[in-house]
């Protein structure tokens, strides 16, 4: 299936300011050539011991050959089974963890689901909700590194760290991290077509994650491979794995959404709004029962459920 990128309506700059105009090519830097009829020599001072800058390193985009892969997915149908909201499960702190120590938690992210057909070369949306596409949750997912292979990807990898990892968005880091010496291409410059609310191939460089939109990531589901290669690839570090009772993902296309969540991931429907209304009634129930009655309440919430109809 064919799938047609849709036009942003905003304006590149005002959504994504870190890219060029639209159609508008940066400017290199320019450089004055002098010509000299007789023979010109350029006397510099001395400078001490000063030191001559240390360049960036240059890092060649690593090249992973998975058409063999593509190909043997390609024999079964492609069909979309649907979506889920990514979701993060908080977990207490490990012992003797700095990581942990330096957020104050742990988390893990919501596993895709077991689906009831062979899901092989078929598509299924994760709907990431702007929350955790902030700088500080996308600085966490880059440093917990929930993530096995190298453009193909176990299928209990964070599907955001994936995307950082394979070049789509861009991770995040403190300040004592020099981003450049990362990989130049997290801070190489923006296409303007990078901008656009549906990506079907990784952008030109990474895109930082607009502050007012979601996000949904198209994975494409494929076979178990082999091994799944460790890597470090813009910035974060994918762990190897040979040993894998599951199946395998890649990126297959983003696009950003105005969504339906709050800005801590909750979503914003009205089935959504009447289960927190419900649950907020409950503890409210629970709380004036506590008050008016004892233990009673607290007895008939924690014991047997007994309905009378």
């Amino acid at each position: 299936m064919a799938y047609a990128l849709s036009a942003s309506s905003t304006p590149l700059n005002a959504r994504f300011p870190n890219l060029p105009p639209n159609g508008g090519a940066s400017q290199g830097p320019h450089h004055h050539h002098h010509y000299h009829t007789t023979p010109h020599h350029h006397h510099h001072a001395p400078r001490g011991s000063q030191s001559a800058p240390v360049p960036s390193p240059k890092i060649s985009p690593k090249v992973h050959d998975i058409q063999a892969v593509l190909d043997e997915a390609a024999k079964y149908p492609r069909k979309h089974l649907g979506s889920q909201l990514y979701e993060a499960t908080t977990e207490l702190p490990r012992p003797n963890s700095s990581l942990d120590d330096q957020f104050g938690y742990a988390s893990k992210p919501k596993p895709l689901p077991r689906f009831e057909r062979n899901p092989v070369n078929c598509t299924f949306t994760i709907r990431v909700p702007r929350f955790h596409l902030k700088p500080r949750q996308r600085q966490q997912i880059v440093l917990q590194r929930h993530l096995w292979g190298a453009r193909i990807y176990r299928d209990d990898s964070d599907p955001i760290a994936a995307a950082i990892h394979s070049g789509w968005i861009r991770g995040e880091w403190d300040d004592t991290v020099d981003v450049k010496m990362l990989d130049p291409q997290i801070t190489a410059p923006n296409d303007p077509s990078d901008a656009e609310d549906t990506l079907e191939k990784a952008p030109i460089a990474p895109v930082t994650p607009p502050a007012d939109m979601d996000l949904q990531i198209d994975i494409l589901i494929l076979p178990r491979i082999h091994e799944y290669k460790a890597t470090v690839e813009y910035g974060i570090s994918s762990r190897k794995s040979k040993s894998h009772d599951g199946l395998s993902y890649v990126i297959h296309k983003m696009r950003w959404v105005e969504g339906d969540y709050g800005s801590r991931g909750q979503e914003r429907t009205a089935a959504a709004l009447k289960r927190r209304l419900d649950a907020s009634a409950t503890l409210l129930s629970l709380q004036q029962g506590g008050q008016h009655g004892g233990d009673k309440a607290m007895q008939a919430f924690s014991g047997p459920a007994k309905l009378q109809v």
